[in-house]
């Protein structure tokens, strides 16, 4: 019986021999990695949120564009919360809460392995790059400053891209599925012979596979809209949740770490291709893997709640910020909340982009007054 088993996984291990492969040299770049040579911008330090915090709420913030943007965000966010706190009322009071207009969802054609896969190539071709990066600039010792800040762009874009390539292919094998002949269909075999109504395949293209309907962007944003609007109070209690639980524990406020050293260098000219990587590109790439992949794969082995909660928890987890865990994993609640209602990608794709938007405007704009 063991001898059986045994031959069973290493037959299992020969069909996947690739992806094997790229789970030992990922452990294996992993386990070698040395000390990389120091970069500017890398020092420790210091984001001195409690006090621009005290300034906002003390109205001390000068009369500068940073702060006057700063003061229209912030009625932005006021309006958002009052907002959402008044449609939840509504809601409640009328037993009709509805976040979105329900659909059926996409059609699941895969499983979890096959997306565990795809997360494994994506990871040893990274460390495959980054390694190979190293090396080159220890070599030829050109890591400059102004370098290592576009060097960071770049590598997001890159990681961004390349999953969004590796979603884009993963979809092009689930493109065929079977089905009947539509109802009323008739074939003319021979004079007296029956019509028999056979399987077909057809084809959908990545786009269908995710319910993505590029005609339909307008619905899709409203309802991205009416859904943050919705769940912008609950962003901010769990916000405020975070903060005081962060405060008792000890752990240090941490901004995103592309983010902070891009600001405390200030290198204003990679803003607007910061902005282009949160808001356009990340929110694609992120959404495709997490909701259009991930999520649909834990549907089809456990309940829909549980791979709502447990697609969230890998979501918030992997963003590394552990002081604001509790917001993302909300958020990640929110967006596969979205795509299980409306069967459309582009909706949490859009609330995606809309709070990275407002919370990247938040922390410049703090990181501005900081320096006034």
């Amino acid at each position: 019986m063991k001898s059986v088993t045994t031959h069973f996984i290493l037959d299992k291990l020969l069909e996947e021999r690739l992806v094997v492969g790229a789970i030992l040299l990922s452990i294996i770049i992993l386990i070698t990695s040395g000390a990389t040579p120091e970069q500017a911008g890398s020092q420790e330090s210091v984001f001195p949120v409690q006090e621009e915090f005290n300034q906002m709420m003390q109205l001390e913030l000068g009369s500068s564009v940073s702060a006057a943007l700063f003061r229209g965000l912030m009625l932005i966010f006021l309006t958002l919360a009052v907002s959402g706190i008044v449609l939840n009322i509504q809601g409640v009071a009328g037993r009709n809460l509805r976040y979105f207009h329900p659909a059926d969802p996409p059609e699941v054609r895969w499983g979890i392995w096959p997306v565990l896969k795809i997360a494994a190539y994506f990871f040893c071709i990274v460390l495959i790059l980054q390694r190979l990066e190293s090396v080159f600039f220890s070599i030829f010792g050109i890591f400059q400053a102004g370098i290592y800040y576009q060097l960071m762009i770049s590598n997001a874009s890159f990681q961004f891209l390349l999953m969004i390539f590796l979603v884009i292919c993963f979809l092009t094998k689930y493109r065929y599925s079977k089905q009947f002949s539509p109802p009323g269909a008739v074939s003319i075999l021979s004079p007296g012979s029956i019509v028999v109504d056979t399987p077909r395949e057809k084809q959908s293209s990545p786009m269908e596979l995710m319910g993505i309907s590029p005609a339909g962007w307008g619905i899709s944003l409203r309802q991205a809209l009416r859904g943050y609007i919705l769940f912008f109070p609950s962003l901010i209690v769990l916000m405020v949740i975070s903060l005081l639980a962060t405060k008792i524990i000890g752990l240090p406020y941490q901004p995103h770490p592309l983010v902070q050293p891009l600001l405390e260098a200030g290198e204003s000219s990679l803003l607007w291709p910061l902005f282009a990587v949160a808001i356009l590109i990340g929110p694609l790439a992120e959404e495709l893997f997490f909701r259009g992949l991930f999520f649909p794969a834990l549907k089809s082995k456990m309940s829909v709640s549980a791979a709502v909660i447990s697609s969230a928890a890998l979501f918030a987890t992997l963003h590394l910020n552990w002081a604001g865990w509790l917001p993302i994993f909300g958020l990640g609640i929110l967006l596969a909340y979205s795509y299980q209602k409306t069967g459309d990608l582009l909706v949490p794709i859009f609330i995606h982009a809309i709070h990275n938007s407002l919370f990247l405007t938040f922390t410049v704009l703090l990181f501005e007054i900081k320096k006034l």
